[in-house]
């Protein structure tokens, strides 16, 4: 009787190998500057590979990569951002962990300004004119657009853009404006700079 030995299985780079363990570092609560956004540096150096080997590292936020590296520093707005680490060693073997950093603090905005760009003018009405009627417009912060600050992001709003820019007369853009603010009243609208 006769045994033969499976050699191809002891020359896989594989045999014998140990997974990483992903380590995602603690939780984090960081206070954001006055732009709505804070810088975070994310930490995996607690990461851990029994056999040695050199790792890659990325890290995924709502399921795309957004940095690499053992500590990358990011900047992240205001809101939960639930962030995965992900790391794989030469044989390909993966390991993931979560972090979740907690940027607090209370979104500024210039009102009227919906493309976010500092200033009031044409292109704000146009640009939630898109957003209102044919999806060509982007909105980081609808309480921006919100220009009459009415609570409701509708036609009237680009209106009243409009009418300040142009007709000069009583129009008074409601205040954050002309500089940076918080929204003084509370309304459904929302302002997510992310």
């Amino acid at each position: 009787m006769a045994f033969t030995c499976n050699l191809t299985f002891w020359q896989s780079p594989t045999h014998g190998n140990q997974p990483p363990v992903a380590n995602a570092g603690p939780d984090q609560t960081v206070p954001a500057d006055a732009d709505g956004f804070a810088t975070v540096t994310l930490d995996g150096s607690a990461t851990t590979d029994a056999d040695g080997d050199e790792l890659l590292y990325w890290w995924e936020l709502d399921g795309e990569s957004f940095a690499d590296g053992v500590n990358p520093t990011e900047h992240l707005c205001i809101g939960n951002h639930l962030i995965q680490l992900v790391v794989r060693d030469p044989v390909d073997t993966i390991s993931t962990d979560e972090v979740q950093i907690i940027v607090t603090g209370v979104p500024t905005f210039i009102r009227a300004d919906s493309n976010n760009d500092g200033t009031v003018d044409i292109s704000d009405a146009i640009n939630t004119l898109g957003y209102l009627f044919s999806g060509t417009g982007s909105l980081t912060c609808q309480d921006a657009a919100d220009a009459n600050d009415s609570g409701i992001l509708d036609i009237s709003d680009p209106i009243f853009t409009l009418g300040f820019l142009f007709l000069g007369a009583p129009v008074a853009i409601p205040t954050p404006y002309p500089t940076l603010g918080p929204d003084p009243t509370p309304d459904p609208l929302g302002c997510e700079r992310c």
